[in-house]
């Protein structure tokens, strides 16, 4: 479902640029250019690089262990010690772009768990459906900048 979503964002013709970026859980102090998070660039320079015009839309299902949200080394990832909590550079992402969604794979009635609802106070959240993609993108227009 999300290369289908992305797939269609990158052969849309209306966006004037289309970039995207992957993590795991949290976007820390890296964002990748590839799923397998070997090529990246640093979130600090990519909140720098883009203005508050660009439009912000995370697709993920915001259901992890809460110290990765809260905890400086709560990554998940054995290798990675991120020194901020995931939830500081949500915090970033959601200052930067007004204009900001987040896609839910998960229905609705499973959006219960503690980091989903502390990701929904930054961000206005939707299911990845069509009826939720059609209410993402009004809402996307409805904001300014």
């Amino acid at each position: 479902l999300c290369e289908q979503l992305f797939s269609a964002a990158h052969q849309a013709t209306h966006f004037k640029t289309f970039k995207h970026y992957f993590f795991h859980n949290c976007p820390y102090e890296t964002l990748y250019s590839d799923i397998y998070q070997r090529r990246g660039e640093q979130t600090a320079r990519v909140l720098r690089d883009m203005d508050r015009t660009w439009f912000c839309v995370i697709v993920g299902d915001a259901a992890m262990a809460p110290y990765e949200l809260t905890a400086e080394g709560g990554a998940i990832d054995y290798f990675h010690h991120n020194t901020e909590p995931g939830l500081v550079w949500l915090g970033r992402l959601a200052d930067r772009f007004p204009r900001r969604v987040w896609l839910n794979p998960d229905p609705p009635q499973w959006w219960t768990a503690w980091t989903t609802q502390k990701i929904r106070g930054l961000f206005d959240m939707h299911p990845l459906t069509l009826d939720g993609l059609e209410r993402a993108v009004a809402d996307l227009r409805r904001k300014r900048v």
